[in-house]
């Protein structure tokens, strides 16, 4: 629930205004599709915390109906363990890398 996700427009903290945030996000352009190619994660944990550091590529399609890259980039999460499974608790997003 206090969870915190940092873009370059600004942060949001709180799981609900994340959702909504990214709902936003969807709702002002529905058609638009992004994908996100995730590689090479590099996880440190202990037995409660954990760090990781993802790239991430993004592609969209282009007019011509090819697809062409957004840009590349790095997710700098911080997990914590919690009932069993591992919760983002803080998403750094860094564009353009």
């Amino acid at each position: 629930p206090d969870a915190r996700f940092t873009l370059a427009s600004g942060e949001i903290t709180g799981r609900q205004a994340i959702k909504d945030t990214i709902e936003g996000m969807w709702a002002k352009n529905p058609e638009r599709r992004i994908v996100h190619f995730c590689t090479s994660s590099v996880v440190r944990a202990d037995s409660t915390t954990a760090t990781a550091e993802t790239e991430v590529s993004e592609y969209e399609p282009a007019a011509d109906g090819t697809w062409q890259s957004r840009g590349h980039g790095r997710y700098y999460d911080q997990l914590v363990s919690s009932g069993g499974r591992w919760l983002i608790k803080e998403r750094y997003v860094k564009f353009p890398m």
